[in-house]
């Protein structure tokens, strides 16, 4: 009876395990940026200093420099409306200074036009190289994320950007419905075991 018992507890876990990866919500996975991954032409720039620190180069792992002075955007279409929680960044102007990063959300390509909007968060403040600086927010609905970047002293740049979002109602129903599942089927081999004892 102790075998039987072993491989369902083994089968059980097995279960859990898929049920868990199957069920969780995409954007609440660990590490993982919504802005991450997309397609090249979900990332723009005002200014680009050269091919290899884009605006996707800076929502995937890397870096985006506008080659000069002053204030300059970068963004990410996401693609669809989403609940924003949290954008993070790490610092890479130098010499370290007071410099500017404000984030502004809409559901339109934001480009040149974000001084009409409202700024969901900022960092206005002394900017280390190689710093991560996150900012959390209530969550905002917004299609395109955009950084408005002025580096003072520095060339405008930015680093390892990464969006939060907030997992869909949707996630936490399949979610649920994945648990449901879990509970019976673990309830249904109990009482066979039950029975086989």
């Amino acid at each position: 009876m102790k075998t039987v018992k072993t491989k369902a507890t083994a089968a059980l876990l097995s279960l859990s395990t898929s049920l868990g990866l199957l069920f969780a919500p995409a954007a609440q996975a660990a590490g993982v940026s919504v802005a991450d991954g997309l397609a090249d032409a979900a990332y723009s720039a005002s200014s680009t200093y050269d091919s290899s620190n884009t605006a996707k180069d800076l929502f995937n792992g890397g870096s985006w420099n506008a080659g000069t002075y002053g204030t300059h955007w970068v963004q990410v279409d996401l693609g669809t409306t989403q609940l924003i929680d949290a954008v993070s960044f790490v610092g890479n102007i130098l010499p370290d200074n007071y410099s500017t990063q404000d984030v502004y959300l809409s559901d339109n390509f934001i480009g040149n036009g974000w001084s009409a909007l409202t700024k969901v968060a900022g960092h206005d403040d002394f900017t280390a190289f190689g710093t991560t600086y996150d900012l959390s927010f209530a969550p905002q609905a917004g299609r395109y994320v955009e950084f408005v970047v002025n580096g003072g002293q520095s060339w405008t740049a930015l680093s390892q950007a990464t969006v939060d979002a907030v997992p869909e109602p949707g996630s936490y129903g399949l979610m649920a419905l994945g648990l449901t599942f879990l509970g019976v089927s673990t309830l249904r081999r109990k009482t066979a075991m039950e029975l086989v004892a």
